[in-house]
């Protein structure tokens, strides 16, 4: 179980977190590759959303030389998400799932995940800052390069690093 963040770019633009859950099972039988993806809304998971579910199950897969038609993999999300921008999250899930590891429930992060296993470029991150730290979190791990982004209400530019500080 991890939480997700995002944004809705509303007026003002607001940022929180939804909660994500990946389970994974041995295939029975082995040999197909088998990703599902639960939603509480109709059509409340986006195709972008789909495609980085997928990408997180083969990148950690090859991360950890796992044969990922072993498995089924399921991706349990509430309310409505799309984009890419929880794909490095979704792969850090799926590989603290196939190594039966339980990531901090204090941390999250915001991130594509590209098909080479770098964290992308992603928007929204100051107040995707500010909905983590109304969920508690403690750590926000942003794309490197990102350090500066632009406030979507303010529109200025702004340090990420100290806008976490002060949201503690």
């Amino acid at each position: 179980k991890v939480d997700s963040l995002y944004v809705i770019n509303g007026t003002p633009a607001t940022g929180g977190t939804d909660p994500l859950q990946v389970k994974l099972r041995r295939a029975t039988p082995p040999g197909q590759l088998r990703v599902g993806f639960f939603e509480e809304e109709v059509g409340g998971i986006g195709s972008q959303w789909h495609a980085a579910g997928w990408e997180a199950v083969v990148l950690a897969s090859m991360l950890l030389g796992v044969e990922p038609s072993d498995y089924e993999f399921s991706f349990s999300a509430g309310g409505r998400i799309d984009g890419p921008s929880a794909g490095g999250l979704m792969t850090v899930a799926v590989l603290a799932a196939l190594r039966g590891d339980t990531p901090r429930p204090d941390v999250t992060m915001t991130g594509t995940i590209n098909p080479d296993g770098t964290i992308g470029p992603v928007g929204g991150i100051p107040q995707k800052l500010d909905g983590a730290a109304r969920k508690g979190k403690k750590i926000v791990l942003v794309p490197i390069g990102q350090r500066y982004d632009t406030d979507m209400n303010t529109k200025q530019l702004v340090d990420v690093v100290e806008v976490g500080k002060n949201l503690g």
